[in-house]
């Protein structure tokens, strides 16, 4: 998900997969605080924040923040979600999902 504020609009992007960053500043907070990362869950609350149909079959979620060395101003947003309550979860290890976010900001920019 691309921050709209941080990308020039592309109309070839689909709607869903822009976000507003006061809307998901909530989330931010109460889920990342200063971490990169956050495993575990959302509340329904959450998901229609994130345009997450609320029906939609949301165990768990990881959401890593991207384009950014900090916390405080990412561009964009890499979500997974699984059925599974317990796939993602705080305290597992992030060493794959970081270099998946390495990946993915070497060639977002290129992508959008």
């Amino acid at each position: 998900m691309l921050f709209r504020n941080a990308w020039p609009k592309n109309e070839t992007i689909p709607e869903q997969y822009w976000i507003d960053r006061k809307a998901f500043e909530l989330i931010r907070l109460e889920r990342l605080s200063l971490r990169q990362f956050y495993l575990g869950d959302l509340s329904n609350k959450e998901k229609h924040l994130m345009f997450l149909p609320e029906e939609f079959p949301i165990g768990s979620v990881a959401i890593c923040l991207l384009g950014a060395k900090t916390s405080h101003k990412p561009t964009a947003l890499l979500l997974f979600t699984s059925r599974d309550t317990a796939r993602f979860h705080n305290g597992q290890d992030t060493t794959f999902l970081k270099h998946i976010v390495d990946i993915v900001e070497l060639h977002l920019g290129r992508w959008v």
